[in-house]
C-alpha cells in the first residue's frame, strides 16, 4: 500500500494504522535432543540406510557436528571444501547470500574422507578430481531437503528417541547450539558458527533450550 501511495495510485495507506500481530519470539515448535541422543543417532547412521546408503553416516555426522541449515547442507558442493591455516574448512552460502567460512571438526572428517574416497574410487578418479554435490542419494543425485527430513526421522526412530516423529533437520541445529552452549562455547562464537546476523536470534535458541532446566 505504501508503494501504491508513492505511485499516486492511492491517496492514503488503509493499513497504516493497523497493529502488527503479536509473535512470541521465544516460542519454537522445533523438537531438540541432547548429547546422548545425538550419539545414538550417529550410531544408527553408521548402520547405513536403505534409501541413502553410505551417505547416511557422513550426512548425519555433518548435521550433528556442524549445525548447518538443511538448505545450506543440501546445496554444498565438493569444491566448497578446503584447507586454511592448518584447518579443514568449508565455505557455506548462508541466508542473504553471505559466504561463511567454517572449520570442519575431526569427527566429521573421520567419516567424510572415507565417503569421498569411496566415491572417487567408483569413478576411477582422485578425491581432488571429484566435483558436484557433496552429498548424493543412491541414484547419484544431490540430496534434497525432503530426503534429509525423512532420513533424520528414520534415524531418530532407530535411535529410540521417544519424540522421533517430531524430529526434523532443524532439530539438529537446535541440538548443536545447546550442546555447544553446555560445552562452554561463547554466545558470539555460536552466533558466528550458526550464521546469525543478530545475537538475539542465537539467544532465542538459548532461551528455548534452557526453559525446562531452569523451571
Amino acid at each position: 500500500y505504501a508503494f501504491l501511495v508513492q505511485l499516486d495510485v492511492l491517496s492514503a495507506n488503509p493499513a497504516s494504522g493497523a497493529d502488527r500481530p503479536q509473535v512470541d519470539q521465544d516460542y519454537s515448535p522445533t523438537e531438540s535432543f541432547g548429547a546422548a541422543a545425538a550419539a545414538a543417532i550417529l550410531a544408527a547412521a553408521c548402520q547405513g540406510d536403505e534409501h541413502l546408503g553410505d551417505t547416511a553416516a557422513p550426512l548425519a555426522t555433518w548435521l550433528v557436528e556442524m549445525g548447518t541449515r538443511v538448505s545450506e547442507t543440501c546445496l554444498l558442493d565438493v569444491d566448497r571444501l578446503g584447507q586454511r591455516n592448518g584447518y579443514r574448512t568449508v565455505t557455506l552460502t548462508v541466508k542473504g547470500g553471505r559466504q561463511l567460512l567454517r572449520t570442519i571438526p575431526p569427527g566429521v572428517i573421520s567419516v567424510l574422507d572415507p565417503y569421498l574416497e569411496r566415491r572417487a574410487g567408483l569413478l576411477g578418479v582422485t578425491v581432488e578430481e571429484l566435483a558436484g554435490p557433496l552429498f548424493l542419494d543412491r541414484r547419484g543425485r544431490r540430496v534434497d531437503r525432503h530426503q534429509v527430513a525423512r532420513l533424520v526421522r528414520r534415524l531418530a526412530r532407530w535411535a529410540g528417541l521417544p519424540n522421533w516423529q517430531r524430529i526434523r533437520p532443524a532439530s539438529f541445529r537446535h541440538a548443536w547450539n545447546e550442546m555447544a552452549r553446555q560445552a562452554g562455547a561463547r554466545l558470539e562464537d555460536r552466533q558466528d558458527a550458526m550464521g546469525h546476523q543478530d545475537p538475539r536470534t542465537t539467544r532465542r535458541y538459548d532461551r528455548r533450550a534452557g526453559l525446562l532446566a531452569r523451571d
